[in-house]
């Protein structure tokens, strides 16, 4: 298994299109064609995702744009692991399942998770990916729970791993 489930894509080209930035048409200018991306994984090769990742570095004039990614995002665009984590019972099994099932979308993160007596932590290790991806992990996992099960839901802390200095209020 290589690379990343290629379903975020969409969602990145749904929030590139708010922007008036057709996705597929920059990636074809720069020689990439998602259609012959290996359909038979489901996945896309490293190269293509730091491709991807260029073009919304390149086109979009959002600080966060891995933040803003989630108002473009349907559960569904995740399948069955998205229908998965929606149907978690508690917080903690949604938290238990994204670490779980992480490797089902990418085999370039690392993810861990601790659960003490009043915090829930959970690691993310995105090295290899880039620094956007990690952006909207962390903002998809506190979405997710917030949606599911308290809007009041907010991270205590969070570390970034990447300097972000346009996106400081995250």
């Amino acid at each position: 298994m290589l690379g990343t489930f290629r379903n975020w894509v969409e969602i990145v080209g749904r929030t590139l299109a708010a922007e008036g930035v057709e996705l597929r048409r920059e990636l074809v200018a720069r020689g990439v064609d998602l259609d012959r991306a290996d359909p038979a994984e489901g996945r896309l090769d490293p190269a293509t995702s730091r491709t991807i990742w260029r073009v919304v570095e390149d086109r979009s004039a959002d600080p966060v744009f891995g933040i803003s990614m989630l108002r473009n995002i349907d559960y569904l665009d995740f399948e069955d692991l998205g229908v998965a984590l929606v149907a978690s019972g508690s917080a903690e099994a949604m938290i238990a399942r994204i670490v779980r099932f992480h490797g089902l979308i990418s085999d370039r993160v690392v993810m861990t998770t601790h659960v003490g007596q009043r915090l829930l932590e959970v690691g993310l290790d995105h090295r290899g990916t880039h620094w956007r991806a990690g952006e909207f992990s962390a903002a998809l996992i506190t979405a997710a729970l917030r949606d599911r099960f308290d809007r009041s839901i907010a991270p205590a802390e969070l570390h970034l791993g990447f300097a972000n200095p346009p996106g400081e209020d995250i």
